[in-house]
């Protein structure tokens, strides 16, 4: 999809800038940002015990309790989807939700209404929904609690549209999973973070080497061509916010020595029509 239900000036303005600050800071994000990531996952998984992990998604396990999460904004009514996170309070760990979208630091994107499998102890919830959203933290004790509907509210401290800013990922790859997956992924999690824009981004380096994930894996990559067939990507305009084309482009990261060879990359174009190729291959570093 185009953009056009936005002030494009105003946003492209607003949005180059801080995205030039992050091109400056790094050139090698996807690497770095995918093996800290995956080890997070990894120590997070270690770090809780079996009895601290909820049950599988639809099924209650021995000693868990069904929660549901009815997370509202302060001036409305609506049960929304939102960022959640729930511990143990006696043991101090996060609670797994198995089958919702781990996200970073045991954070979780939640739809609206939500139910989870957690143990029948002491939780602290917290919940957040965008940037202009202040911690909403609530404690329930679950003993003797099989089925509970937790109601938490979420104050803001602005509305970022009445000074006409919007919130967007630019810079986005989904990979390890399959196209419904990514479709259900992209529906919760961009409005969980409340999200007005979200560019979802091709990348094919044309010669990947064994060091780097092959970016011909990415899902991304499938939802974004048939996108530049389809004129979008298909998803309910009850979701609110826009999805557009996007594509990066970097020069390959060619082993020497075992270590990578530095050059550009995170250079994005966004909003285009069509695929524009292997722009890497006409400049070389």
């Amino acid at each position: 999809m185009r953009i056009s239900e936005i002030d494009r000036q105003a946003y492209l303005s607003k949005t180059l800038c801080l995205y030039m600050l992050f091109i400056c800071y790094s050139t090698e994000g996807h690497e770095k940002t995918r093996n800290l990531a995956l080890k997070n996952q990894a120590n997070f998984e270690l770090e809780l015990p079996t009895e601290t992990k909820s049950g599988s998604k639809g099924k209650k396990a021995k000693d868990s309790c069904y929660l549901t999460l009815a997370i509202k904004d302060a001036n409305g009514q609506e049960s929304l989807p939102a960022l959640v996170r729930i511990s143990d309070v006696n043991k101090r760990k996060a609670i797994s939700l198995d089958g919702e979208i781990l996200r970073a630091d045991n954070w979780f994107s939640l739809g609206a209404n939500s139910t989870v499998t957690v143990p029948c102890t002491k939780i602290e919830i917290e919940a957040l929904r965008g940037p202009a959203s202040k911690l909403a933290t609530l404690e329930l004790n679950l003993e003797n609690n099989p089925k509970l509907t937790a109601v938490i509210e979420i104050e803001r401290f602005c509305d970022p549209h009445e000074n006409r800013l919007y919130s967007s990922n630019t810079h986005l790859h989904l990979n390890d999973m399959n196209a419904e997956e990514a479709l259900n992924y992209l529906r919760i999690v961009s409005r969980s973070d409340e999200l007005d824009i979200v560019f979802l981004s091709y990348l094919a380096r044309k010669n990947p080497s064994s060091f780097i994930p092959d970016d011909r894996s990415y899902i991304s990559n499938t939802l974004v061509e048939r996108a530049f067939k389809d004129n979008g990507f298909g998803i309910n305009s009850k979701v609110n916010a826009l999805f557009a084309n996007g594509q990066e482009h970097r020069n390959d990261f060619i082993p020497t020595n075992g270590k990578y060879q530095p050059g550009y990359g995170h250079v994005i174009f966004l909003d285009i029509e069509k695929n524009v190729g292997f722009f890497a291959d006409r400049f070389k570093v």
